[in-house]
């Protein structure tokens, strides 16, 4: 958001490889919903609105015109595939090779983008413990060391065409679609939590977390609404005027129940940035817009689950829970709907902090050791 709040030009044109994959699927929606167009580089038939090209046969669509090349595609190295020697020579090949053809072909256009954005890591480092790193640290010793090293070496033919190539050394993503968080939580979600590792390692990571509850708070800042965002926006909306503002349901046509609002909260702030005089009557219409988004994302999502599971009632909790519109909806959608009262529908933390403080008036003691129980049912838990 914030970086999107500064960029002031044109919408821009712009090719991503990998998109399927974990950052991809979270990227191509942030800049569509911002303005931009994007086609996907896939390696089956391409459909509407995407391209094509074979690193084995060395064949790429055509890239002319293009402002912004995003190349975040290679063999996945978080997958349950033990590292043989046809796995290692896999992951160095699908990153030099691909970006090999990349650069090459960009190179050879008339017209090329001005940018190519391509993935890398920080295992370019090795392992230096806890010493402060930088670009001019020095490239380690180790096998993903030497794979980091040829990736970037591969797009030197763009940096010699003159084109600005910028190396994004990623650390590990958190994520529960995918990545390490993934396979950290199997352990977790078959009863054992052991320590990984010894406890000294470092680990440089980054998230792909947009909650519901956020995306309300960021809204509320753009638009100079106080803190928690939810009921500022809720009370705003009911002065707005419906279908000023249209914004993105993100999401709801991919199957599954992951949502992310990250998208969404950029067409606000492009809104927000594209408004000469942010008056009341503005805001309002923005607050609404949003709300309706949200609400409609939620019920969507909420009507899936049950489907899913083949269940027919639906609890609802949460700060989020509080919203008007998004009772009204869910009992006009759904058979059978429940939800605490609104004075009693305050932040996730603070609903189990009590949680926790009434099982212990009420006797309820545990060892100091934390452990923990991803998917607790409730029904293991003794009434109080």
């Amino acid at each position: 958001i914030k970086a999107q709040s500064k960029y002031k030009g044109k919408n821009l044109d712009i090719a991503v490889t990998g998109a399927s994959g974990l950052i991809g699927k979270d990227l191509v929606p942030y800049l569509t919903t911002a303005g931009h167009k994007v086609e996907r580089l896939v390696r089956r038939r391409p459909r509407k609105g995407e391209l094509s090209w074979n690193i084995h046969k060395n064949q790429i669509s055509s890239l002319n015109d293009k402002d912004v090349v995003v190349h975040l595609a290679g063999e996945n190295i978080g997958s349950l595939v033990r590292w043989s020697k046809w796995k290692r020579q896999e992951i160095l090949d699908s990153r030099v090779r691909s970006t090999a053809l990349l650069a090459r072909h960009l190179a050879s256009l008339k017209r090329p983008p001005k940018v190519l954005v391509c993935a890398s890591a920080m295992g370019y480092y090795g392992s230096y413990g806890g010493d402060i790193l930088t670009e001019e640290s020095e490239n380690g010793d180790d096998y993903f060391s030497h794979v980091v090293k040829e990736w970037e070496n591969a797009a030197q033919p763009a940096i010699n065409a003159g084109i600005r190539v910028v190396f994004l050394r990623f650390g590990i993503v958190m994520s529960p679609q995918g990545g390490a968080l993934q396979r950290i939580l199997l352990p977790a979600k078959l009863g054992g939590n052991p320590p990984i590792g010894g406890g000294k390692q470092w680990w440089s990571w980054l998230t792909i977390d947009d909650a519901v509850g956020e995306a309300f708070d960021k809204t509320a800042k753009l638009l100079g609404l106080g803190y928690p965002g939810g009921p500022a926006i809720a009370k705003l909306a009911m002065h707005g005027v419906e279908s000023e503002y249209k914004f993105p349901r993100p999401m709801t046509n991919r199957k599954g129940l992951d949502f992310s609002f990250s998208g969404l909260k950029t067409a606000v702030l492009n809104s927000v940035n594209q408004t000469v005089t942010l008056t009341d009557q503005v805001k309002a219409n923005i607050a609404k817009a949003f709300e309706e988004a949200v609400v409609e994302t939620l019920v969507i999502k909420c009507k899936r689950a049950l489907v899913q599971t083949g269940l027919t009632e639906l609890v609802v909790a949460g700060g989020v829970a509080a919203n008007r519109k998004l009772r009204e909806n869910l009992e006009q959608e759904l058979p059978s709907v429940f939800y605490a009262p609104p004075k009693l529908c305050t932040d996730n933390g603070s609903m189990i902090a009590f949680a926790g403080h009434e099982r212990l008036m009420a006797g309820n003691r545990e060892a100091l050791a934390i452990t923990t129980r991803p998917r607790w049912p409730l029904e293991d838990l003794g009434s109080i």
